[in-house]
């Protein structure tokens, strides 16, 4: 009842991964990246997991708020400079 969705802070996290790719910058991104990066499975118990990953790999600047953004309002990349062009300020 209170707090915040925890799944759908999940997938936003998931689809901001693949939108900001952080991987390419730090060992600790790297490890994030792969923590958080569904692996494909049989049963499809993973979709929604797996669609988040696919819909942050689109080229549309604001998908991840328009998905998750009703049921997880905060954004991990928000804590930093600009959470909207992190990967240029790490540059």
């Amino acid at each position: 009842m209170y707090g915040i969705n925890g799944q759908g802070c999940l997938l936003r996290f998931i689809c901001e991964l693949q939108k900001y790719p952080i991987k390419d910058f730090t060992i600790a991104g790297e490890i994030l990246t792969s923590l958080f990066t569904p692996r494909s499975d049989r049963n499809g118990a993973l979709s929604a997991y797996r669609e988040a990953e696919m819909l942050g790999q689109l080229d549309e600047e604001d998908i991840c708020w328009d998905h998750y953004g009703v049921q997880c309002p905060l954004s991990v990349f928000s804590f930093f400079d600009d959470g909207q062009n992190y990967t240029a300020s790490i540059q």
